[in-house]
């Protein structure tokens, strides 16, 4: 019990460094203050095991490492990574955003199951978006692949 824990403590320390540092790379001149609303943002902003994350494009491992914004940590694990997922909603709607010819889909808990996790991040222009972050390339990869055609794109 000591170790699951413990390894939840660590999942959760993560995701607050992760929040910051998405924070401070939009927000660069923004001054920082300690901030307790991190903890309710971590819960009230979870999405549901069930909720599907589709990526646009080819979704390769070498894909995943040159998206935008995305960096890889020591232990070579990405963050920055950026998905659609939302609850309750079908690939279709999802997918509405994305204007690659393909998608790959997998869920949120398919991506927790391998360490990782999905933050809703939503922009006026997409309010399906989230950060992935946790996973390694590789691990990427093979949960968004096969991808498939994106439903959106004629």
């Amino acid at each position: 019990m000591e170790k699951i824990t413990a390894h939840f403590e660590q999942q959760a320390e993560n995701l607050k460094e992760f929040i910051l540092e998405v924070d401070t790379t939009i927000f660069p001149n923004r001054l920082r203050t300690p901030n307790v609303k991190t903890e309710t943002f971590l819960t009230t902003n979870a999405l549901p095991s069930d909720a599907y994350a589709c990526r646009g494009g080819t979704c390769t491992a070498k894909r995943f490492v040159s998206g935008s914004g995305v960096k890889l940590d020591s232990q070579g694990k990405l963050s920055g990574v950026s998905v659609n997922s939302a609850p309750s909603q079908s690939v279709k709607e999802l997918t509405t955003t994305i204007p690659n010819r393909q998608v790959g889909i997998t869920t949120v808990a398919e991506i927790r199951k391998t360490g990782g996790e999905v933050i809703p991040s939503g922009t006026p222009t997409n309010p399906y978006h989230c950060m992935l972050s946790g996973i390694t390339p590789q691990t990427a990869e093979e949960l968004f692949t096969p991808t498939i055609r994106n439903p959106n794109v004629k």
